[in-house]
């Protein structure tokens, strides 16, 4: 079967996702089988970096949503050697040996995702519909990995690590985790939030996109524009913290808010790799 061309399939997306008297048809349901195909060859992304900005592709959330809106429910039970039922159009993916992406058994990967050569993926662990995994990443066990999410080359996701899929609105940047990033164990990233390149995220720590992050050291403030992201700088060192909630002597005094602090950089010479060590634990 010849492959169909990108532009067409985005055309048909977008004409049949505008058509709220659409009803399933071997077709769409063909169209979509099209679609998964260009998210697993990398070809289709929900985020492409362009000009130094990432930039939402609208069309491939658009495709995505279409899958729950015309699927049917099944029994998979057979196919997953458990009881299971989900939607006939999110069937889980199949690799083969020559993509040289390592995944054991009992760990649950959509359909409709990209995962580059040496990627590894632990059991258990679940990777969604739309993600895109860059080369030599590492998912460790019982990691959840939202629908949209991109992860860049090189990054170290340690066990337990929940990372939130951005769906709606259509427009929004999903949750995006640069190159070389570090996410300790059962930290999780949700909303959106962008981790830049070389960024360590300590273990336990949980940022979105209402997270107000702070640098005591260089005395400044991070928050999400409007609208927009929470920004982790490159090469931060993002620990736990805490701040008073009322610095007086009435009701509330005394009381803490756990808030994320940027204890470093990683390439400060000051900061040790046994310390990175000690905050992964």
């Amino acid at each position: 079967m010849p492959q169909i061309a990108l532009s067409e399939l985005r055309s048909r997306i977008e004409q049949v996702f505008e058509d709220s008297y659409a009803r399933r048809t071997d077709a769409i349901v063909e169209l979509l089988a099209d679609f998964r195909a260009e998210l697993n060859a990398g070809r289709a992304r929900a985020v492409d970096l362009i000009n130094g900005r990432w930039q939402v592709n609208g069309w491939v959330r658009k495709g995505i949503v279409l899958h729950a809106r015309f699927g049917h429910l099944i029994d998979t039970s057979a196919e997953l050697q458990s009881t299971s039922f989900e939607y006939d159009t999110m069937p889980v993916r199949r690799f083969s040996l020559e993509e040289a992406v390592r995944v054991p058994g009992g760990s649950t990967i959509r359909d409709g995702c990209y995962l580059a050569r040496g990627v590894v993926c632990l059991p258990p662990s679940f990777v969604n519909i739309g993600v895109y995994v860059d080369e030599a990443s590492t998912i460790d066990s019982h990691c959840s990995i939202g629908a949209c999410t991109r992860i860049g080359k090189r990054v170290a996701i340690n066990p337990g690590v929940q990372i939130g899929g951005v769906m709606q609105p259509i427009e929004m940047l999903p949750t995006i985790i640069g190159d070389d990033a570090i996410l300790g164990g059962q930290s999780g990233v949700y909303d959106g939030v962008l981790v830049s390149a070389g960024a360590v995220i300590a273990a336990g720590v949980v940022l979105t996109r209402q997270s107000v992050l702070y640098d005591p050291r260089r005395k400044e403030t991070h928050r999400s524009a409007p609208g927009g992201s929470l920004i982790v700088p490159p090469m931060a060192v993002v620990v736990a913290g805490a701040r008073f909630l009322d610095k007086g002597a009435g009701v509330g005094s005394g009381l803490l808010a756990n808030v994320p602090v940027i204890a470093g950089y990683r390439d400060d010479p000051n900061l040790g790799e046994f310390v990175l060590s000690e905050l992964m634990n």
